[in-house]
């Protein structure tokens, strides 16, 4: 989430953000009240924001999800061959002509015919991948098209197909043909990962609707990110001079080879204007799906009673007299490894740690 708009009067700090960008606290980490806690450190100070999810989000939305369709992705999408194939099986293949073989860089490798593909499958010597993304996609879609589309069915496309940025459509994809939606990845998989085209797709195609959240999922390192930064920052001027309200993307990063330092930097983009338009977040350390609404909020929406926040010193760093909004931001020592919400009414606080003990 980017929260380098104005520091609210209620920090008490008079301080202007700088130095780098900030940092989301590790999910496993955050209280089940809360949805989102990024810090930043400013010299001595740190820097806290952090969303308290809706209770409920109302079905306003239209929707999108973009599946990453680039060559990296094969194995993701159980597309891969996995396993070992003995040196005997080797042999009868290279008999029957169903092995090539030719050195490259000094190292001896073998090609297989597709006959001898076939075989070692069906001798269990290899298998496919499991396939990631379809386990993933389903879900994300299966919860935009029930709670959020106001349609009731998500729009669903490949992304960075073909030469990196082609897009293949798979259609209007609604919650009960979830659990049977096949998704093996697109027919021609990409030489390269270009988010721009599916980004300028789904905004050409919903982007004078009134509300808009698009989902990206992407395996690895995004090759036109500077492209995507500046139509991002002339879309966020469009948004705000024009009768749109919100478009809100969510970069979701699958597997281990994710460039989280480029995610961040898209989360953290300073589009010129008060309105953020990324969020990022990892497949693998998020509670549950609806982590992804964490920044689908009304930042003026009043989510609790009055309230306040105490640092691990056991002094004030804030005061919410009115409640507390689905954003909140603060300051406090860098020190304090934890903070404390106290809400008005409430028998015990809401106590967020910082680090594991």
């Amino acid at each position: 989430m980017s929260d380098d708009s104005s520091i609210p009067a209620s920090s008490g700090s008079g301080m202007t953000p700088s130095g780098g960008p900030s940092r989301p606290l590790d999910q496993s980490l955050v209280d089940p009240l809360l949805g989102e806690v990024n810090l930043k450190n400013i010299g001595s100070m740190l820097r806290v924001s952090f969303t308290i999810p809706p209770q409920s989000v109302p079905r306003i939305w239209q929707t999108g999800v973009a599946i990453d369709g680039s060559t990296s992705m094969a194995r993701a999408y159980g597309r891969a061959l996995e396993g070992k194939i003995p040196d005997s099986a080797f042999e009868e293949y290279r008999e029957k002509g169903w092995l090539r073989e030719k050195v490259i860089d000094g190292r001896k490798v073998r090609k297989l015919a597709k006959a001898a593909e076939t075989d070692a499958i069906a001798r269990d010597f290899l298998r496919y991948s499991t396939n990631e993304v379809q386990t993933h996609a389903r879900e994300f879609i299966r919860l935009l098209a029930r709670d959020l589309d106001i349609d009731g069915g998500t729009s669903v496309i490949y992304w960075a197909c073909g030469d990196g940025g082609d897009i293949e459509t798979l259609g209007e994809v609604r919650a009960a043909e979830c659990d049977t939606l096949s998704i093996p990845g697109p027919a021609h998989l990409g030489k390269g990962t270009r988010l721009l085209p599916a980004l300028s797709h789904f905004v050409d195609r919903f982007g004078m609707e009134a509300q808009c959240l698009f989902v990206f999922i992407t395996d690895g390192r995004i090759d036109d990110m500077e492209l995507v930064k500046q139509y991002t920052k002339d879309l966020a001027f469009d948004i705000l001079g024009s009768n749109l309200r919100t478009i809100k993307c969510v970069l979701i990063g699958l597997g281990d080879q994710i460039d989280i330092r480029q995610m961040q930097e898209l989360d953290d983009l300073d589009t010129g204007v008060p309105l953020d338009v990324w969020d990022h977040k990892i497949a693998a350390s998020m509670r549950d799906l609806t982590d992804i609404f964490a920044e689908v909020v009304d930042q003026n929406q009043i989510a609790t009673g009055p309230a306040k926040i105490r640092d691990a010193f056991g002094s004030i760093v804030a005061e919410f007299p009115k409640g507390m909004t689905a954003h909140t931001r603060f300051f406090m020592q860098d020190r304090s490894t934890w903070f404390d919400i106290e809400i008005e009414g409430d028998a015990e606080p809401i106590r967020q740690r910082l680090t594991r003990d």
